[in-house]
Formats: structure tokens, C-alpha cells, sequence
């Protein structure tokens, strides 16, 4: 199987590149740093991995249009416009998209939600989530899913969110439950190899290639 992996010169795409090339499964890595590569190479890829930013998944929609093939989305940073334009791109070919491929982090959110659900509403909730300096988006793709987990339990719960981009922290999220008396409930997730992502991400990749057209989340591929 030949995977184009979009962005495969940053710090997830490099690292995905590199898992698959140590591997030694009958998976290729292909990098792909622009969109006429991306269309290039429409005819030697089984499936696309996009590991780049949001603006610049913008300007590849077209290509992703034209070529056709399953395609993982690990990049965040959407607009409501643009999730509406992925979710149209679902009907043409299969999608997997997930702010978070690490199978710790589905785990954790699948934590903090029923903790969510457990705890009455004298409790108020905050997320610390933390990143490295170059990371662009804030919130994190992941800590707005905790805060729409949460929502979906509490829909009318507040919650207090900061996020802090220091030096090369790969990704840590904290979930506070602070109650009355002074006592606090904490839940974290801490990655400090990206080798989780890229392990989840090519897992996602080989899942999806083998998918009928649709929008799918790691909701699907692990249930």
C-alpha cells in the first residue's frame, strides 16, 4: 500500500514518513509538499494522509476533488465553513478526520466525559491545554472535542479554557473539576513522543482505504 503523505516535511508528516519507511510492512511513504505533487501522484497512491494546516488543506480541496482517493485528515484549525466543505468532499470519497490519532488521547476523552456525566454541577470544569511554540490554533482540535464531549452531558455548564504554546511540548491537556470546599478533580493527557500520532495516523490510513464514501471518526474505526 502507497500512502501520500500531505506536509510529510513537517514535524507529524516527517515523523509518519519515518514510521513507514522502518516498518517493514508493505506500506511506502510518498512526501508530497505541494499541490501539483499532490495531483501528480494521483496514480501511485492507495490513500492520502493530510498532516499540513488548515489554510493549506484549502487550497488542495480541489485536488482532493479531482483525485478521488480515502484520505485522513490529521490537521485542525477548521472553520465551521471549512468543516461543512469537508463534510461535502465526505460524499465523493471516504474520510477519517480526528483532532487527536493517539489511541491514549480517544481514551482519555472517553475518561473525562463520563467523569463529566458523574459529577453534579456544584463542580466547575477548566482545561489547561498545552503545545508547542509553532502551533498555531487555540484552543487545540483536541481541547475543543473535551469541551464538546463535556457539553454534550452538561449543555449548559461553563468551561474555562487556556491554552499555552511553550517551547517543543508534543501535547498535554488537563481537565479540572474544581468543587465547593476547595477540592479539585484532575484528569491529563500527556504525549511526550509523537510517535502516538504517527502510529495512530497510519493505522487510520490502511482503515480507511478499505471504506465506502462518508465522514468517518475514530469513533468508527475502534468501535
Amino acid at each position: 500500500m502507497k500512502i501520500g503523505i500531505v506536509g510529510g516535511k513537517g514535524k507529524l508528516g516527517g515523523m509518519v514518513y519515518d514510521t513507514i519507511q522502518k516498518s517493514g510492512e508493505t506500506l511506502e511513504g510518498i512526501v508530497i509538499e505541494s499541490t501539483k505533487e499532490l495531483v501528480d501522484t494521483a496514480n501511485m497512491v492507495d490513500a492520502y494522509i493530510d498532516c499540513t494546516t488548515a489554510n493549506a488543506f484549502v487550497q488542495n480541496y480541489d485536488a482532493y476533488l479531482k483525485i478521488r482517493k480515502p484520505l485522513v485528515i490529521a490537521t485542525t484549525g477548521f472553520s465551521d465553513t471549512q468543516l461543512s466543505d469537508i463534510a461535502q468532499l465526505s460524499k465523493i470519497i471516504p474520510i477519517i478526520k480526528s483532532a487527536n490519532f493517539s489511541i491514549g488521547a480517544y481514551k482519555y476523552l472517553k475518561i473525562i466525559q463520563y467523569a463529566a456525566n458523574m459529577l453534579g454541577d456544584e463542580f466547575r470544569i477548566g482545561i489547561i491545554e498545552r503545545h508547542h511554540e509553532h502551533k498555531k490554533d487555540r484552543p487545540s482540535g483536541t481541547a475543543k472535542e473535551m469541551m464538546r464531549l463535556i457539553n454534550e452531558v452538561k449543555p449548559n455548564g461553563i468551561i474555562n479554557v487556556e491554552s499555552i504554546r511553550l517551547f517543543d511540548i508534543v501535547g498535554q491537556h488537563e481537565l479540572y473539576f474544581y468543587g465547593l470546599g476547595g477540592e479539585t478533580i484532575e484528569i491529563c493527557h500527556r504525549i511526550f513522543d509523537r510517535q502516538s500520532f504517527a502510529s495512530g495516523v497510519i493505522t487510520a490510513a490502511n482503515w480507511i482505504s478499505t471504506r465506502e464514501n462518508g465522514f468517518y471518526s475514530m469513533d468508527d474505526m475502534l468501535k
